[in-house]
């Protein structure tokens, strides 16, 4: 490990447990501020300590435990497929500018950004499984299926039923994902480095691919790292709607029937996985863009 490395390892962990302290000291400042009927005679330290054992009740644990795998089976590859195809139409539609039919592409797409997920998930239910029968509209199994006995065949009822959920929660990341990458790439086109570039005579391939998309990648997965906060906040109402034993449907029971340590819980994992994902993202960054490593003092 180099000593760069070391470096972007260590403020990216910092950076990370900071996110975490912070957010939960602001959760907990929010839970407290709200007035209730009775007034709090509780010493702060203590409604702190409440809050933190409410945070590792071994309950909420193993809900949790049981759930995260679903959220990340779930969340992952629509986070990874929409952000790629999102980054890929997003560079066209930035490289083509208004040229031709490209305008006619780019008001589907605003469209699409601006529609909540649970929206997207609720039309998607209505046409392919309430109309056409062709998918499972809620679960995330067949109740009569046996996992020990036929692995090919649980593997192949789990993904015909995550088919929708994760349809849902990839078209809603593609707008986003698009419109940023159009207007970053609408940038990097009239920039000098671009010009010149394509004064060299370099092909229309290398032109897009070397000096308009990996240029803009820096913004874009910097706005991964968010726009995942917008998706796994939509997750939620998508996994209730279809019925999904994720995190979100555990959070939405869990709002639903009031129960504040299991809301605890599933906030600080939700809480924790953000940071850590925005961590990751910040430890990258001098693998995707040259120009943001530091130099040593000469």
């Amino acid at each position: 490990m180099t000593r760069e490395t070391a470096r972007r390892l260590v403020l990216a962990t910092g950076h990370f447990f900071l996110v975490v302290v912070v957010a939960v000291l602001f959760n907990f400042l929010v839970e407290v501020s709200i007035p209730h009927g009775t007034p709090n005679r509780f010493p702060m330290t203590y409604l702190l300590e409440l809050y933190v054992k409410g945070i590792i009740d071994p309950r909420a644990q193993r809900v949790i435990a049981a759930a995260l795998p679903w959220t990340l089976a779930l969340l992952i590859p629509a986070t990874l497929i929409a952000f790629a195809i999102g980054t890929l139409v997003g560079a066209y539609l930035g490289r083509r500018g208004n040229a031709g039919r490209t305008t006619s592409l780019v008001l589907p797409i605003i469209v699409l950004a601006s529609i909540p997920a649970f929206l997207i998930g609720m039309c998607l239910t209505s046409v392919f499984a309430v109309t056409l029968h062709w998918l499972p509209g809620a679960a995330a199994f067949t109740p009569s299926l046996l996992f020990d006995q036929d692995r090919l065949g649980t593997l192949g009822d789990l993904g015909i039923h995550a088919i929708l959920p994760m349809c849902t929660i990839a078209l809603a990341g593609i707008g986003l994902f698009a419109v940023a990458m159009r207007g970053t790439v609408t940038m990097q086109v009239a920039d000098d480095h671009t010009v010149f570039a394509e004064s060299l005579g370099l092909s229309s391939r290398t032109l897009f691919w070397s000096h308009l998309v990996r240029p803009s990648l820096l913004p874009q997965v910097t706005g991964l790292g968010l726009a995942l906060a917008l998706l796994v906040t939509g997750s939620i109402l998508v996994e209730a709607n279809f019925n999904y034993p994720g995190l979100g449907y555990i959070l939405y029971r869990a709002i639903i029937g009031d129960d504040l340590v299991m809301m605890r819980s599933v906030t600080f994992v939700l809480i924790v996985g953000l940071a850590f994902t925005l961590a990751v993202v910040e430890f990258l960054y001098p693998w995707i863009d040259p120009r943001v490593r530091t130099t040593e003092t000469r």
